[in-house]
């Protein structure tokens, strides 16, 4: 469309222009989300890829936009938007089990594990599941040294039940974790169903037979939160409101 025709149209050329934009950056965007090998890291990883002129594809920054604003300050306990839930899947966070980020038709809609070293292990009676912790993984600035424990998904958790923390969030998906709705209400110091025999094994009780649980644990709320000395919900102690402005990701 021209300048001409689109003055014609009614259509303003400012927002021709915006679309382009959009449209521009979505495709960035897909680009380097869709890489996802499966394996829970960048296919421009150390070694490296490259696009269809054999160019050098690792390494560089990537620059995203969206027309709307954000619903809960980029904080994983409270946002709960389908955009912002890409955005920390594509770059922000990682969780135990994760998406390609390929359509449904694809397998976009399939899990696979990502900080877990396999699927989980789950007893007969679907009420116990057990998830290895893939080794080696450390979390970003200011916290490169700290390595992702089995501990920083329950401290997850337990700042998800946290009413000053959750405000708005959706911690009743995981109201079926045994021992979840008591730690929230304050009538227990911990919550019973979940445990860390070591570093690199969860264990996590459930209250009924549910098939979905690594769904609900690929939520951005279940992503780790690493230690900060003796503060009960480490990186993200006395960040209640504005977590998002604190975030520690252990993402690329």
């Amino acid at each position: 469309m021209t300048n001409d025709e689109a003055t014609r149209r009614g259509v303003p050329l400012k927002r021709i222009v915006k679309l382009m934009a959009v449209v521009a950056v979505l495709g960035m965007v897909a680009a380097a989300c869709g890489g996802d090998n499966g394996g829970g890291g960048s296919t421009t990883g150390a070694t490296g890829a490259t696009g269809a002129t054999g160019t050098d594809l690792s390494g560089g920054t990537l620059r995203m936009a969206m027309l709307g604003d954000v619903s809960a300050a980029f904080d994983p306990q409270k946002e709960y938007y389908s955009v912002t839930w890409e955005y920390m899947r594509c770059c922000l966070l990682r969780t135990l089990l994760s998406y390609k980020g390929v359509p449904t038709a694809d397998g976009g809609t399939q899990l696979f594990p990502d900080l877990a070293a396999a699927e989980p292990t789950v007893s007969d009676d679907q009420l116990t599941w057990t998830y290895q912790i893939k080794p080696g993984v450390h979390y970003g600035d200011p916290f490169t040294d700290v390595e992702v424990t089995a501990q920083d998904f329950i401290r997850a958790m337990e700042r998800e039940a946290n009413a000053k923390a959750n405000v708005g969030g959706y911690s009743f998906y995981y109201s079926v974790i045994k021992g979840f709705d008591d730690f929230a209400a304050g009538k227990a110091d911990s919550i019973s169903g979940m445990s860390a025999p070591d570093d690199s094994t969860l264990q996590i009780e459930v209250t009924a037979p549910t098939a979905d649980l690594s769904y609900r644990l690929a939520m951005p709320a279940a992503a780790p939160i690493p230690p900060n000395g003796d503060a009960p919900l480490g990186a993200a102690e006395g960040h209640d409101k504005n977590c998002g402005r604190f975030l520690v990701s252990p993402g690329p």
